[in-house]
């Protein structure tokens, strides 16, 4: 059997509400050149049926569990090391590829110098019922030839880093960390890809990512419950560190670890943490403002009286 060009792999827990959807968005795609590996991290509902009943009908699928549920993290490198392919996607069970999504990619990627390491498109959110809420112009996209001014340019502009999501090349992949066990880890992962290679992107609507209320980020409200969600061995356990600090240390590390030249390693280990704790200075500065803006108004409207 000839080995696949693209690896993708679907961690999931308890997805039955939107897995086959999910399921459909891909093995409809008009690429068909893929392996599809699942991997089931105990759930109890509706998955396993729906998963051996996709296998099923299509050989290209893969479905694998673990019994004792293991956390997101460490499902999302399960999928991984699982793969065989030249190239990487991760996906999830309640986001939707739109038609063209592999295509374009590979197309992208196959035509693109061999230093790009992750092509992804523009994406759009989407609610429960998948109506279109609305589009994200969010882009970290960085041809610039040294690794620290792409790693600080991810680390200023991403947020819902659905580029996570995009076309990855493997051997790329297997030199970082994959998803950590902290929060923010995708973020970092990003900024490793951005310090090994360069990121391309599409400039195409072909990925949907579903905001709903069983979303993690709507049911997960405190730090714990975050750490717990991303790795069942830290259930009780509070972050060392805030996220808004911990990033930042965390691109430092990336940057001693990575095959990178010594000068690269230096400006990274520098330069990336820097751009992450004045971007979230400059958060916190917006807020203060905000909120004295509203008490300053509040105090005039008291005064009117």
């Amino acid at each position: 059997m000839t080995e696949p060009k693209v690896s993708i792999g679907l961690p999931v827990f308890n997805g039955e509400n939107y897995l086959a959807t999910a399921l459909h968005s891909i093995v409809n795609q008009d690429y068909e050149d893929f392996e599809l590996i699942i991997s089931d991290n105990a759930s109890y509902d509706r998955t396993a049926a729906i998963c051996k009943d996709a296998a099923e009908r299509d050989k290209r699928i893969r479905y694998s569990r673990v019994e004792v549920n293991c956390g997101a993290a460490p499902n999302f490198r399960r999928v991984f090391q699982l793969s065989t392919a030249k190239y990487f996607k991760w996906a999830t069970h309640d986001d939707v590829c739109l038609p063209g999504f592999l295509k374009r990619c590979v197309e992208t990627m196959e035509r693109a110098p061999s230093g790009v390491v992750l092509v992804y498109p523009r994406g759009e959110l989407i609610d429960a019922t998948g109506k279109v809420v609305r589009e994200d112009y969010e882009s970290i996209e960085s041809n610039d030839p040294r690794p620290h001014r792409r790693a600080a340019h991810v680390i200023q502009n991403v947020n819902l880093a659905w580029a996570q999501f995009g076309l990855i090349r493997s051997d790329a992949l297997r030199k970082t960390r994959l998803m950590d066990s902290f929060i923010g880890s995708d973020y970092v992962l990003l900024a490793e890809l951005a310090m090994l290679g360069e990121l391309r992107e599409i400039p195409e609507i072909l990925f949907q990512q579903r905001v709903y209320a069983g979303s993690s980020n709507v049911v997960h409200k405190t730090r714990s419950q975050w750490l717990a969600w991303l790795d069942s061995t830290r259930v009780g356990r509070q972050a060392v560190l805030p996220s808004s600090v911990q990033v930042g240390w965390e691109c430092g590390k990336s940057a001693k670890r990575l095959p990178l030249a010594a000068k690269e390693q230096i400006l990274c280990g520098f330069a990336v943490p820097v751009t992450w704790y004045v971007r979230n200075l400059r958060r916190i500065g917006g807020q203060y403002k905000q909120m004295a803006m509203q008490s300053l108004g509040s105090r005039k409207k008291e005064q009117s009286k």
